[in-house]
């Protein structure tokens, strides 16, 4: 990697862990938003839902649009529209502007391309390594973000959480145009016929869609956790602030420690028999979560989620290089489609605990990650 090419790394890191830090350093105070607004706990739940609407959307069309016109003007507008977005955050005048200013900063998505980038800028080999150191560093924003949220909100009130993201967003747009070169020097037409064909070779390809897959559905169960622990802990185990905070913090650090355990993996057995494993342990931390809902038990609910989490981290980075291994062109497009995958499964598995039980969803992940992970086992390692 040269020199131009570490600066545009850095500047996708700081990208993508302010999008990280967006989705959830306010989920310890959604109680306390949910007075202020004088709503429903689904409404106040559904600020998180729009995040990831906002992304798919944008998701969908980014991709292709910066294959065509390049890279940096499309990641100047999305950061662009995340600063408006999160202006209408800070200035929260009613429920209403709220969920437009979050609809905003998903449709921003501020880092969306950055895996088109790297792919821009590096072989495909370096880029799985990359991708990989990627994913682990970047663990740390879910994993710190409720904990430095917590402290702004118990200090400050949660309003100036987002003064501190509209403060970081400024920040981001001003280095994205200051450092931000363009990677794609293969900008073409628009070409409708070119998407589709793109998108059939993405779901033809079954070892590409079982890769892209199970990450996203894997991590339906970490989104269920974020949106729901802060009520459970504090609402049904009267946990103090000063506890239920570090929970959750250490039940989504455990993401980063099975990122990290599957990279040793990866050294000696190749992409694939991680994979294997984290099904497996998310299938042992789903029994342990449906424990919970028999016997009522928080030692349930705490370690099947940390055992759920842990198995989804050791998925994340390999299932990811070998899905770009699989596909060559239209590497935004490629890149996009997956971010959209994971945000479509995000929101999904916010809304979907409005309706069905926490244990069969749980359970259906378990048995589909596993089923995949065992069909990824029959793919020579790349």
């Amino acid at each position: 990697m040269n020199l131009q090419n570490k600066y545009t790394f850095h500047l996708l890191l700081l990208l993508t862990a302010i999008g990280l830090l967006s989705s959830d350093i306010y989920v310890t105070a959604l109680p306390e938003m949910e007075r202020f607004f004088l709503i429903s706990h689904s409404q106040i739940k559904f600020t998180i839902t729009i995040f990831f609407c906002g992304t798919i959307i944008a998701s969908l069309i980014f991709g292709y649009i910066s294959d065509v016109i390049g890279r940096r003007p499309m990641t100047l507008l999305s950061v662009a529209i995340f600063v408006i977005g999160s202006g209408c955050c800070l200035f929260n005048i009613s429920y209403k502007t709220f969920l437009l200013g979050r609809f905003m900063q998903g449709v921003g998505g501020i880092s969306i391309l950055g895996y088109a980038i790297i792919q821009d800028c590096l072989a495909a080999k370096e880029s799985s390594k990359i991708l990989s150191k990627f994913g682990l560093i970047l663990i740390f924003i879910p994993t710190a973000s409720p904990l430095l949220g917590s402290y702004i909100f118990q200090m400050l009130g949660w309003q100036y959480i987002f003064k501190f993201i509209f403060l970081l967003s400024i920040i981001a747009l001003i280095l994205t145009y200051t450092l931000l070169p363009e990677t794609n020097n293969k900008q073409g037409r628009f070409a409708l016929s070119e998407v589709l064909g793109g998108i059939k070779a993405m779901i033809s390809n079954k070892y590409f869609l079982m890769a892209v897959l199970i990450y996203p559905i894997a991590s339906i169960g970490y989104w269920i956790f974020v949106t729901e622990a802060a009520f459970m802990l504090h609402n049904m185990y009267k946990f103090d602030l000063s506890v239920y905070r570090y929970i959750i913090s250490i039940v989504i650090f455990m993401f980063a420690i099975g990122n990290l355990f599957s990279q040793k993996i990866i050294k000696q057995h190749g992409l694939t028999i991680p994979i294997k494993y984290g099904a497996f342990i998310i299938f042992i931390g789903g029994l342990c979560i449906n424990g919970f809902f028999l016997t009522n038990g928080s030692f349930y609910f705490i370690g099947g989620n940390i055992l759920f989490i842990f198995g989804t981290g050791m998925i994340y980075a390999p299932s990811t290089a070998i899905a770009f291994s699989r596909i060559n062109n239209l590497k935004g497009l490629t890149a996009t489609f997956r971010t959209s995958l994971i945000m479509l499964s995000s929101g999904f598995g916010t809304i979907v605990i409005q309706f069905v039980p926490v244990t069969i969803i749980l359970m259906l992940i378990s048995v589909i990650v596993i089923f995949l992970a065992f069909k990824l086992l029959n793919i020579t390692d790349v």
